[in-house]
């Protein structure tokens, strides 16, 4: 509650005092006397911004493990790919794939039924095969006369 005061002398020499400069002196008062009320407010603001700054700082400690957290968890999640699921569709879609006995529309939708099931287990979009063009042939039965 003390005032400060700035006392030069004739020497320009500078102290600083919490009581009036002698009378040698030139004074200027830096700060003045407060009020019991003005130091409250002070504290309590003090004590706000205090508060805040801690409130601050959970939220940002709480958020970081948090992420770290997350980060976590999906690094121990397995990915698709690896499980089992996946590896059982792959070893069929490369049987399938393999067939030489079947006729060319059964082996597509065969495969495309694989490449189905590896989509669904691994994750993936692999493109299913186009089927082949049909070939209409005309024995000359039913069809428009030559000319």
């Amino acid at each position: 509650m003390a005032q400060v005061y700035k006392c030069t002398d004739a020497q320009e020499q500078v102290r600083y005092a919490d009581a009036p400069c002698g009378a040698a002196s030139t004074q200027d008062l830096l700060e003045g006397q407060r009020s019991a009320d003005d130091i409250e407010r002070e504290r309590s603001a003090a004590a706000q911004a205090q508060e805040r700054k801690y409130r601050q700082r959970a939220l940002e400690q709480e958020s970081r493990m948090q992420l770290g957290q997350a980060q976590q968890s999906q690094a121990r999640a397995p990915l698709p790919a690896d499980s089992p699921a996946c590896k059982d569709a792959r070893k069929e879609l490369q049987f399938v794939s393999g067939i030489r006995t079947i006729s060319q529309d059964e082996k597509c939708m065969r495969v495309n039924a694989a490449i189905a099931q590896v989509n669904a287990a691994c994750g993936t979009n692999t493109p299913l095969m186009q089927e082949p063009d049909k070939v209409i042939i005309d024995h000359g039965g039913g069809g428009a006369p030559a000319q």
